[in-house]
């Protein structure tokens, strides 16, 4: 291959002159005309040089120059290139809202440092909403794994609350409907505890991060929520429904309603346990709430979900559209991204092959933790996340290696709630 001594000069320009001096070498062989024409170069650093043709200076002498020995003509001078650097952009976090005095913004710009949070960790160690024991230790597994010294290690300003102490009542009952509804004084007692426990960390400004314990946790957390921001739009991380009512249940399970006791849309329809539950009241509009990861909903959810015209997105919609996709859809549906956004998390919106059947009510062909990890960076980049849980987990089903994998995936999870996503810092 012949290379001509022209092309070695071209790529010494390339390789060895300094980026501003190769612009000007390429303006200097473009004409300065007409006057007045702009040119912009871009730079690999996302800077740029806006060049602008300006008039020749006006002479400072009217004495011409003597004729040269050969006979050259002099040139008047001629129209300039004159250059101004302009820098790239710098990434800086998005102005916070405020409200009585709580930074509650979350949302950043492009790959901007986290934003540091006073976050409030409290356990709710219910297990009354559903059979099985072990979920009750749920809080101190998650404990286990070292989430709160991590956020305290990166900055964050954390106070924990400890558990939440649920009550003294521990007689079962049953109430009216298609089946008996379990033990509903017990979790109406313990959720009413929840319920004023996160409405304690809220009016102290901080983020309600909680570990459950069952998923009827929901109806005090999202409670105290929605009366602290009458906006509040609820993303719903689950592999069932968690809307039955008195009359749809088939298992009398109320880990399997909470929804249905928050949503003002189906306000009347728990009527038949006022009495344990008379301090909720339903402010949240259905079109508030997005439910992702379905696989697993009775009949009677269907229902009510259609009549509702809520935004549910099954498995198969995420294996159809993709995680990113469905979250944005998501978010879109329910206005998540101009309001304020709690997130719920049930454990079992990840696959059994996940977390080792670590969960009262496993589903198979759930989440992985690399879609669950991208959902969280979404929301957490594109959503104003004022409050996190993470309910079901329940340490003493499965085996000792698979809790071990679950207080992993959990620390992750909530790592990624805050902006420290696949292990990254500040």
């Amino acid at each position: 291959m012949n290379v001509t001594l022209f092309e070695i000069f071209a790529i010494s320009l390339v390789l060895l002159v300094p980026e501003s001096l190769s612009d000007s070498l390429y303006l200097s062989h473009r004409r300065c005309s007409p006057l007045g024409t702009s040119v912009v170069t871009s730079r690999p650093d996302g800077s740029s040089d806006s060049c602008t043709c300006h008039p020749p200076p006006p002479p400072t002498t009217t004495i011409h120059p003597p004729a040269h020995k050969w006979g050259r003509r002099h040139r008047p001078p001629k129209a300039t290139w004159k250059c101004t650097t302009i820098l790239a952009p710098t990434m800086k976090a998005a102005p916070t809202a405020t409200t009585n005095g709580f930074e509650n913004s979350l949302v950043l710009v492009k790959e901007a440092k986290v934003k540091l949070r006073r976050i409030g960790v409290q356990g709710a160690p219910i297990q009354k909403g559903q059979p099985k024991l072990g979920v009750e230790n749920g809080p101190m597994l998650i404990r286990s794994s070292g989430i709160v010294e991590f956020l305290q290690d990166v900055g964050h300003d954390i106070l924990d609350y400890g558990n939440i102490h649920l009550g003294e009542v521990f007689n079962a009952a049953s109430v009216g409907g298609n089946v008996s509804i379990h033990d509903p004084a017990d979790v109406g007692e313990a959720t009413h505890h929840i319920y004023n426990n996160t409405k304690q960390i809220l009016e102290e400004h901080r983020f309600p991060l909680t570990f459950g314990g069952d998923h009827a946790l929901a109806i005090g957390t999202l409670s105290a929520m929605s009366e602290y921001y009458p906006d509040l739009a609820v993303i719903y991380i689950d592999a069932h429904a968690d809307i039955n009512t008195v009359d749809t249940s088939p298992s009398g399970n109320m880990h399997g309603m909470p929804l249905s006791f928050v949503i003002n849309d189906l306000y009347g329809s728990n009527s038949n346990l006022t009495d344990y539950f008379s301090w909720v009241a339903a402010r949240i509009p259905a079109n508030n709430v997005a439910q992702i990861a379905l696989r697993d909903v009775d009949p009677g959810e269907t229902a009510i979900i259609d009549k509702l015209g809520m935004a549910s997105f099954t498995m198969r919609d995420i294996d159809r559209y993709g995680i990113r996709r469905v979250v944005d859809l998501a978010l879109d549906r329910i206005k998540g991204k101009t309001r304020p956004l709690y997130v719920s998390m049930d454990i079992d919106s990840l696959d059994d092959m996940e977390i080792g059947s670590t969960t009262g009510t496993p589903v198979p062909g759930g989440l992985t933790l690399r879609e669950v990890l991208t959902m969280i960076e979404d929301l957490y980049r594109s959503a104003n996340i004022v409050g996190f849980e993470l309910a079901e987990v329940n340490p003493a089903l499965g085996s000792e290696v698979a809790g071990r994998r679950v207080a992993e995936i959990s620390r992750h999870i909530l790592s990624c709630v805050f902006g420290s996503c696949y292990g990254r810092r500040v």
